[in-house]
This record gives C-alpha cells, sequence and structure tokens, in this order.
C-alpha cells in the first residue's frame, strides 16, 4: 500500500504514460477515486453485470442507476416527480415520489435559514481540510453536502439552514438495480 501522497503521483505518472505510450490498459479496482483520475473510460459492473460505460466525468455527472449514483462518489438519493414543465423536482414532504432523484453533496449550497429550497438543521459536521460535510436534518430525511473551506467559520451544529442547488444537476435514476 501507498501512503496517499504518493498513491496519487502514481496515478499522474500512469496517466501519463498512458498517453506518451499510446497504450491500452485495464485496470481493476474497487477505489473510485482511482478509476476516475486515470481512465479515458469507466465500466461499473455490478452483481457480475456490466451497469453503465462511460467517460468519468459523465459517469460521475450523469449516473444512470441508484447503484453507480452511489458507488461513484456519494449522493442524496430524493424522491421527486416532475412539475407542469416536466422537469424533475424534489418532494419537499414526506413519502413516495414517482422518481428517484440522485444530488451530489457538494452541489448543494448552504443558504440562510428560511432562504433556499428546503429547510433544516446541521446536525453533524466534519472537518476534512479543504471541506466541510455536513449532515443536514430536513423534513425528508437527512442530507449530507459539501462546503469548501474557504477559512470562514463553519456552521455549527444545531444551526437553522437552508439548502439549494440547481434544478438542472438533479439527475433522475433508472429503478433498475440490476441489468437483466
Amino acid at each position: 500500500n501507498l501512503d496517499a501522497n504518493l498513491r496519487e503521483e502514481m496515478q499522474f505518472e500512469i496517466r501519463r504514460i498512458q498517453r506518451e505510450v499510446g497504450i491500452t490498459t485495464l485496470m481493476v479496482t474497487h477505489d473510485q477515486a482511482e478509476a476516475l483520475s486515470i481512465s479515458d473510460r469507466v465500466v461499473v459492473m455490478q452483481a457480475g453485470r456490466i451497469t453503465q460505460i462511460d467517460e468519468p466525468y459523465h459517469l460521475y455527472e450523469h449516473p444512470r442507476t441508484r447503484f453507480i449514483s452511489g458507488f461513484v462518489g456519494k449522493a442524496n438519493l430524493l424522491r421527486g416527480d416532475r412539475d407542469a414543465s416536466g422537469a424533475a423536482q424534489v418532494r419537499h414532504e414526506p413519502g413516495d415520489g414517482e422518481l428517484v432523484l440522485s444530488l451530489r453533496p457538494e452541489k448543494i449550497d448552504l443558504m440562510p435559514a428560511g432562504t433556499g429550497r428546503l429547510q433544516g438543521r446541521v446536525v453533524m459536521r466534519y472537518f476534512l481540510g479543504s471541506q466541510w460535510l455536513y449532515r443536514i436534518e430536513t423534513p425528508i430525511g437527512e442530507i449530507t453536502m459539501v462546503r469548501r473551506n474557504d477559512g470562514d467559520a463553519p456552521m455549527n451544529e444545531g444551526f437553522a439552514v437552508g439548502l439549494d442547488w440547481p434544478s438542472d444537476l438533479l439527475r433522475v435514476l433508472s429503478v433498475d438495480e440490476v441489468p437483466a
């Protein structure tokens, strides 16, 4: 096992060699960050079957299923439906919606209480160096969000907050967990 810094340097070196030599490389890994960082294309398998083949960025930003959404990075899985225009929207009350939506933690903006699409309360926070990870209790369940450490004081546990996100960053997921 390599320490984190050496591992990162090795990823850059492998990527450089791949491009310089122009070779096709097949790598099997459970380390999603490693797979995303050194690949041109990623294959995700579940129960021995391929669920999605895509470029790393597209795989992360446009997962097709609940499994991929949670396996490749962190994701909030929310219930939703479609508005009058056909756009996906999060249900703001508990219960079933017709859609399963994925929203990445880093796509959520922390707002002052009383503003944003959803209200909540900080129940836990974790300092990760370059960022803060927050768990927010809301009427529709717990939401995980990430905020860059910009040097400002973090939100304290117990604070009432608003949450907001661009609607176009909600991803509608397939209900099929394992392909036939």
